[in-house]
């Protein structure tokens, strides 16, 4: 049984687990966490929210076992600290030109930050997206890219950020919070992805970066029958009386196949307290629908998340007022 502990414990710390019951230290891929600021548009680097982008990615990245060193610490040496609008050329110089430690991967992100009118009213409403992407340094394969906070409706700016004119530094202090959820959002994803493709790699036995975890590859997929889970999707706080308190929501879902929309849909309709839906717009991204339950919010994202469960994909749920945000988090696939 104390092997047996010891083999948990080995595989929860990220361990290589060897033949005689032993586990060796822990091994890479050494991360280097960097913003593209070249473009214009885009927040510079040391900015406030710009930092809170960063400390959201790198601790995503630390939470799923992997090693993440700070840039200006380790390149001191050969770049000059704190050096705003570089350009993926230079930040790719860079991280090759590291040698302690030696890096294996750079996860680099952008921020756009910006504020529009919003027509036939008064107000402004900012706009934040943050984008990022994983590339091996040592043989430039593109591993990943996920991008978030498009699609959301923040809440307006107040007037002193808008009246005379859109005052830039407090439009970047209202956003920090929201771009701090939404870098969280694209750090957890790309570090999936990152674990993703180190399971896939090590199964096809050909790694260049050495696994995150010590487990062993997963089991292959299951496939699953469409079922219509009442009970175990159900909502156990009931529903409100019939024709009062029905609550209409916008499902928007991304990057999902059309085999998995029409589960997602069979789905929807065996949810306990749910009314009525129909198709806004469906294409080869996004698919959304206006649904009507008279369940809450809150039952309704968790209803979600165990369907997403069912299905075996990886993804994140997430809202911003009655849209509910669905996206499926791409992966490369086993072999």
């Amino acid at each position: 049984m104390s092997a047996f502990k010891n083999l948990l414990l080995a595989a929860a710390l990220g361990a290589t687990v060897v033949s005689t019951g032993t586990a060796a230290q822990a091994r890479g891929p050494n991360i280097l966490v960097v913003s593209e600021d070249a473009d214009k548009d885009t927040i510079p680097r040391n900015n406030r929210a710009f930092n809170r982008v960063l400390a959201e990615i790198s601790e995503a990245m630390i939470a799923k076992g992997f090693q993440v060193y700070d840039e200006t610490a380790v390149s001191l040496q050969i770049a000059p600290p704190g050096t705003p609008r570089r350009t993926d050329a230079e930040l790719i110089t860079v991280a090759r030109a590291i040698s302690r430690p030696p890096i294996d991967l750079l996860v680099s992100f952008q921020i756009y930050a910006s504020a529009k009118k919003v027509p036939f009213a008064r107000f402004t409403r900012p706009e934040v997206r943050v984008a990022g992407r994983l590339l091996n340094i040592k043989g430039g394969q593109n591993l990943g890219f996920f991008e978030a906070g498009g699609d959301l409706d923040l809440e307006p700016l107040p007037l002193e950020c808008t009246e005379p004119g859109i005052d830039k530094e407090c439009l970047l202090e209202k956003v920090g919070m929201q771009a701090r959820s939404i870098g969280s959002a694209v750090g957890q994803a790309l570090a999936i992805k990152l674990s993703a493709y180190m399971r896939a790699d090590d199964v096809r036995g050909g790694a260049d970066l050495d696994r995150a975890d010590a487990g062993g590859p997963p089991p292959p997929p299951v496939d699953r029958e469409i079922r219509r889970p009442r009970e175990a999707l159900g909502d156990p706080a009931g529903c409100s009386a019939p024709g009062f308190g029905s609550n209409p929501f916008v499902l928007r879902f991304r990057n999902f196949e059309s085999r998995e929309i029409n589960q997602l849909e069979e789905y929807m309709t065996a949810f306990r307290c749910y009314e009525h839906h129909r198709p806004i717009r469906c294409d080869a991204l996004v698919c959304e629908y206006w649904y009507e339950t008279s369940a809450q919010q809150a039952a309704l994202q968790r209803n979600l998340r165990i369907a997403l469960e069912y299905l075996d994909v990886k993804g994140q749920v997430s809202s911003q007022g009655n849209t509910i945000l669905i996206d499926k988090i791409v992966t490369i696939p086993r072999r």
